[in-house]
């Protein structure tokens, strides 16, 4: 028979464990979002930058005309 006190030890330690695998996993989805947000506005920051090349390109036209 396991000692009362060594059982709940056992049992301490591996609701501690639990405990840092939930925390990494957290912070893992957390840094997954974050890099997905700076990816999505990278990509809309582009498209407008390709946006006022073209209005710019578009006034350059009308404005030699």
């Amino acid at each position: 028979m396991e000692d009362p006190a060594g059982v709940q030890m056992r049992r301490e330690a591996e609701a501690i464990d639990i405990i840092e695998e939930a925390k990494a996993r957290s912070q893992r989805m957390m840094a997954e979002s974050f890099e997905a947000i700076r990816r999505e506005k990278e990509a809309m920051l582009r498209e407008k930058e390709a946006a006022i090349a073209e209005l710019e390109s578009e006034r350059e036209k009308i404005l030699r005309e």
